[in-house]
């Protein structure tokens, strides 16, 4: 604690060759984050986990994941969505297109996962969106038409 350094009771050994992190986790302080499972923790613990992926990263010789430039990202997703919409438009046989979407959203899950055993980052979330709402969009157009 700060109180045992202050006092002079910590020992040069016991933070040598060590990593040492200084913040505040009392429940009074605002340095609090929450996590996507609801709980609320103190910054210097974020902080902890960081160094701790780091140090693991470069002692079990993982590659970090990576991430495409945002230009690739865009074309990725503007890709599925235009294959989303051409696939509505050339298949007009419903139980034929549901299946051949089901495919397609199964290729794009799998592509994902695959590239986070590559330790790259795909987005897979906009781009099932995306895919999905070309689709609809272009099924609402073709059905409108077809009804006048």
């Amino acid at each position: 604690t700060l109180k045992e350094v202050l006092a002079g009771r910590l020992k040069s050994e016991d933070v040598r060759d060590r990593i040492v992190l200084i913040g505040v986790t009392a429940p009074s302080s605002k340095d609090y984050l929450a996590t996507p499972y609801g709980q609320r923790i103190p910054g210097v613990f974020i902080q902890a986990q960081m160094v701790s992926q780091l140090l693991s990263a470069v002692k079990d010789d993982r590659t970090p994941i990576g991430v495409w430039a945002w230009q690739v990202e865009i074309l990725w997703i503007w890709g599925w969505a235009v294959m989303g919409g051409v696939l509505v438009w050339r298949c007009r046989s419903v139980p034929w297109l549901l299946g051949w979407e089901i495919v397609a959203l199964g290729t794009l899950t799998g592509l994902c996962f695959y590239g986070l055993t590559q330790s790259l980052w795909m987005p897979l979330i906009p781009t099932a969106f995306g895919f999905i709402i070309t689709s609809g969009g272009v099924a609402f157009i073709i059905a409108d038409r077809n009804r006048n």
